[in-house]
């Protein structure tokens, strides 16, 4: 209940209560006058109501008294007037710089794989990452990261020390993957919520990948075998000792996720320079992890 509202109850009840002290001690003409000015005032309020909900609600305003800011908007109405466009730019203010700049970029690169609500399925993905990133702790891991983990720049950060140190131990089987001290820079340098959005990006080709292997009457697994034939699959981590593991299943292990730049690269010329030649390369192992390791044996990634 509003102010105004309280004071109308209120000025209400002590005209009644007048009019029944008046009736009580036989004062008919005062408690007539009374009566009087009480139906005149629940009508004038009625008129008076009715004539600043119509301003207020944008219909009429002849004396232009929204003009004079007598009645400010609601935040409810001045979002409701807001443009889509309007709307937009207030939901992605709190994304920073460069999550603004991920979100142009993706919903681009959506827009032209043909995709119908390019920009929805990138805020999406993007608000996702965001989520994981702060999740892990890592959303805070400076840009320079890549450098830390080298040891060729220093942090005092306890927390972001540790982490680095993590990583570390992870190096050496990852060398001999045949990663190089530019891949590592060059991942762990990027801002965390786009390491996330390119992992995302890597898992939404394999799972609409399947889904039209499935769509083209393939069961489940021989749809998981045709996506990680064509797909790469990565890893973040070590695996530990893997002595009892064949070369064959060595082969088709997870990739460290360091090396998704080179790939990337290599797989945009190969399908540039000769498409058909490419897929023949590729059909001859049984997952595109192995073919790419032959790949980077071979020193042609």
């Amino acid at each position: 209940m509003t102010f105004q509202e309280l004071k109308g109850k209120i000025l209400f009840w002590v005209i009644l209560v007048t009019i029944i002290g008046a009736l009580l001690s036989k004062n008919f003409n005062k408690a007539l006058f009374l009566l009087g000015i009480l139906i005149l005032g629940v009508i004038a309020y009625q008129i008076i109501g009715r004539f600043f909900l119509t301003i207020t609600r944008n219909k009429v305003d002849p004396f232009n008294i929204k003009g004079q800011d007598l009645f400010p908007e609601k935040e409810e109405d001045n979002q409701n007037n807001k443009s889509k466009h309007e709307k937009d730019n207030d939901k992605h203010n709190h994304y920073n710089k460069i999550e603004q700049e991920l979100l142009k970029l993706y919903s681009r690169k959506f827009a032209t794989m043909g995709i119908s609500d390019s920009s929805k399925l990138a805020e999406d993905m993007l608000d996702e990452a965001i989520k994981r990133s702060k999740r892990t702790k890592t959303y805070h891991l400076p840009s320079n990261f890549g450098n830390i983990i080298l040891k060729q720049q220093k942090t005092e950060d306890p927390s972001v020390e540790k982490i680095a140190e993590l990583i570390r131990g992870t190096l050496s089987i990852k060398k001999v993957e045949g990663v190089k001290n530019r891949d590592i820079k060059w991942w762990w340098n990027l801002h965390d919520v786009e390491r996330s959005m390119m992992l995302a990006i890597e898992e939404w080709n394999r799972v609409n990948l399947s889904m039209d292997l499935i769509a083209r009457n393939y069961d489940n697994e021989k749809a998981s075998e045709k996506v990680w034939q064509y797909q790469p699959k990565y890893t973040y981590g070590s695996r530990g000792k893997m002595g009892k593991i064949s070369e064959s299943d060595k082969a088709n292990l997870a990739l460290p996720v360091e090396l998704i730049d080179r790939i990337n690269r290599y797989i945009k010329e190969r399908t540039q320079l000769d498409s058909k030649q490419y897929e023949r390369d590729i059909k001859k192992f049984s997952t595109f992890n192995a073919f790419i390791r032959k790949e980077i044996k071979l020193r042609h990634i």
